[in-house]
């Protein structure tokens, strides 16, 4: 009996129609009518698969990951099974870096997608590192964390301790969210404040013509101003 082996590769997941000629003296003849092979795709390769994530609205919202998974030669790939192998670490200039590892969500729908999401509390920039086990993917993400709102047990209120009689004096307000990021200042949010200054000097009476107004927006500094009474007096304020 002959026997002959023909060998050969497909890269692409699918189906594909085999047909083997042979050569006659009227040129080639088919040895059969064709058989399908379905082509399935291969394991994982991190290497050449994609990571993409999203910031949350603010430090109180989880940032999101989507990881799109191949295989060598880029054919979709990845089942539920292997959902417990992936992790993101994210990183940011001066401050300790966030990781998270375990079982990422499988979307069954599209096959070779997972979502990971990762808590990041501090405002900033920060880069995205995905993995699946051992192996880093290609591509880093830089996305952008903003603070929450205004927080006043965070918030910090100084004012100055010896201001001249009848001269204007300040105080200043550094607003800070409830994980004491710089929450930005801003004329609208300035109108929420009521600066309070009394005189205890004088059965605890308030001082009219305290005004709130930004002092510096990126830093979160308002500057609450008044004028100082006529005649020596022990002060204090609030807001």
């Amino acid at each position: 009996m002959n026997e002959f082996e023909v060998s050969f590769t497909l890269r692409k997941q699918g189906k594909a129609t085999l047909i083997v000629n042979y050569v006659t003296s009227n040129g080639y003849k088919a040895l059969n009518t064709g058989e399908v092979i379905t082509i399935t795709p291969g394991s994982i390769d991190a290497s050449k698969s994609r990571i993409n994530c999203f910031a949350g609205a603010n430090v109180f919202t989880d940032s999101v990951c989507y990881f799109t998974m191949v295989d060598t030669y880029g054919n979709p790939t990845g089942t539920n099974d292997d959902k417990g192998g992936f992790s993101v670490i994210a990183s940011s200039t001066g401050k300790q870096s966030i990781e998270v590892s375990g079982n990422a969500e499988y979307n069954s729908v599209i096959g070779n997608r997972y979502k990971m999401k990762i808590p990041i509390q501090i405002s900033g920039e920060w880069t995205i590192q995905g993995q699946y086990l051992d192996t880093s993917l290609p591509s880093t993400v830089t996305i952008r964390i903003l603070s929450g709102p205004l927080s006043p047990s965070t918030s910090i209120f100084t004012c100055q301790e010896n201001v001249p009689a009848m001269s204007e004096a300040s105080c200043t307000i550094l607003s800070r969210d409830a994980y004491g990021n710089i929450a930005a200042a801003n004329d609208q949010q300035a109108q929420f404040f009521v600066g309070v200054v009394r005189n205890r000097n004088k059965d605890n009476k308030r001082i009219s013509g305290t005004k709130v107004t930004v002092k510096n927006a990126n830093l979160g500094e308002y500057e609450m101003k008044y004028t100082a009474p006529v005649t020596s007096a022990s002060l204090y304020s609030n807001m």
